[in-house]
């Protein structure tokens, strides 16, 4: 019998065995989304801080967003010289 999809995504990062639901749950927009803890003994992140799984409304699980191209904001370009004046004038105010 295969995983659903919520069994696949309480499995473990680490080590793939079933984590265990803690009870903390937390509503979003579009569901649940619950805190899973590792069980496995051997494992890095066992009682660790575990993971958390979103559970939509309909009982399925949204796809990862992980992989997807991230954006950030261009930052404004400053010239060394202005970054060496503000840097000299941090240090004389703590003269």
């Amino acid at each position: 019998m295969p995983d659903t999809t919520y069994e696949e995504a309480k499995r473990c990062p680490k080590c793939d065995k079933p984590g265990r639901d803690t009870g903390a749950t937390r509503r979003v927009r579009n569901g649940l989304l619950h805190t899973i803890e590792c069980v496995n003994e051997r494992c890095k992140w066992y009682k660790q801080p575990g993971w958390q799984v979103q559970v939509n409304h309909d009982g399925t699980i949204p796809q990862p967003t992980m992989d997807r191209e991230k954006f950030f904001h261009k930052l404004p370009e400053r010239s060394q010289e202005s970054i060496d004046k503000q840097m000299q004038n941090i240090l004389d105010q703590q003269l």
